[in-house]
């Protein structure tokens, strides 16, 4: 899956535009970070006392993009238009 065919699905979905971040600036919820360094995607979750959860690293955008979809399917009933 790549960033597009991603946000794509979170705005189906009716996530807010604020729960997601694909451009480094943190958001309250999920954001997808590359970082250069190491040559990773890093995704990583942030609660409201900025907590850090789901933290993972993936060498492949596109295995960061299945993982964080799957991840929102879960969050997805508490956001949802429908």
């Amino acid at each position: 899956m790549t960033v597009a065919d991603l946000q794509a699905k979170i705005k189906e979905l009716g996530f807010p535009d604020n729960y997601f971040s694909f451009n480094g600036k943190e958001a309250w919820g999920i954001n997808l970070c590359y970082y250069n360094y190491n040559n990773k995607w890093r995704v990583y979750s942030i609660d409201e006392r900025g907590n850090y959860s789901n933290d993972e690293t993936f060498r492949l955008l596109e295995d960061a993009c299945d993982f964080v979809y799957a991840n929102i399917l879960k969050s997805a009933k508490y956001f949802s238009k429908k």
